[in-house]
């Protein structure tokens, strides 16, 4: 029979809160179950997600966008606008 473990176990062994845990199954990252209404997650599903999430060293580096230095009264043309977002979208996607 597979061990089950609780919030709070998880929490401890990702070095995380118990809150941080509910929202990592609330966004259907790791599966847990329920048990009489409380929940459990399976030590299986838990060694998938730290599969999942582990650093691949072989990705490059992010190129981080900033904002700074731009004021308010800064101009932005369609071009500006455009790349801004694709840029936005290539970091959120990945």
């Amino acid at each position: 029979m597979e061990k089950l473990l609780t919030p709070d176990q998880v929490a401890e062994f990702l070095s995380v809160s118990r809150k941080t845990v509910y929202r990592i199954i609330n966004a259907g990252k790791l599966e847990a179950i329920k048990v009489e209404n409380i929940l459990r997650i399976p030590e299986e599903s838990l060694k998938e997600y730290i599969d999942r999430n582990k650093k691949n060293e072989e990705q490059p580096k992010r190129k981080r966008f900033s904002l700074r230095g731009l004021t308010s009264g800064s101009i932005f043309t369609d071009k500006d606008l455009e790349e801004a977002r694709r840029e936005w979208e290539n970091r959120t996607l990945r």
